[in-house]
C-alpha cells in the first residue's frame, strides 16, 4: 500500500530539531492536503507557509488486523558529542514482528558500525497511526526560539 508523509521544513526549525517537524502518514492526497490545510492554520506553520514535503512511502507486508496503525523503523546516527545527528525512517510494516526482524538484520549487517565508527546508534520501532497528526507540534503549532546571536 501507498501512503503519504508530511513533513514540514524551515530554516530555524533545523536548529531546534535538527530534520524538521513529522507531520504523519496520510492513505490519500485528500486527507494529506487536509492535514496541510490544518497546519496552515497555526503558529509556525503559516509563518512558513511553503515549508511543507510530501512523499510517497511503501508500507511492506500483508495488512494486519491493526488496520490503522503502521509501524516505523526510527534510525538516529548521533556524533559522540550529541552536536548533530542524522535521523531516517527507513522503512514501514503493517507486522511488528517484520519491523523488529528489519532492525535485527541491520545491527547484524552493520556492525562495524554499531560499535566502532565513533558515532552512537539508535534504532527502533514505533507505531504510527494512519491519517493522524502525529506530533504535539501539528496541535498546537511551533514559535521559533533564536539564539542572543541569531540573526532575524
Amino acid at each position: 500500500m501507498i501512503v503519504y508523509e508530511l513533513m514540514h521544513y524551515h530554516a530555524e526549525i533545523a536548529v531546534m530539531y535538527g530534520e524538521g517537524n513529522f507531520i504523519g502518514l496520510f492513505t490519500s492526497e485528500e486527507a494529506m492536503e487536509s492535514a496541510k490545510a490544518h497546519c496552515r492554520t497555526l503558529p509556525g506553520y503559516r509563518d512558513y507557509p511553503h515549508g511543507f514535503c510530501s512523499i510517497e512511502r511503501h508500507i511492506s507486508g500483508i495488512p494486519q488486523a491493526y488496520g490503522d496503525t503502521v509501524f516505523a523503523v526510527g534510525l538516529t546516527v548521533w556524533e559522540k558529542s550529541y552536536a548533530y545527528n542524522y535521523e531516517s525512517f527507513p522503512e514501514l510494516f503493517w507486522c511488528e514482528t517484520d519491523a523488529e526482524a528489519w532492525c535485527a538484520q541491520f545491527k547484524q549487517l552493520n556492525q562495524g558500525l554499531m560499535k566502532n565508527a565513533g558515532v552512537d546508534v539508535e534504532i527502533g520501532v514505533g507505531q504510527i497511526k494512519l491519517d493522524s497528526l502525529q506530533h504535539m507540534v501539528c496541535a498546537e503549532g511551533f514559535t521559533v526560539e533564536r539564539y542572543p546571536d541569531q540573526p532575524e
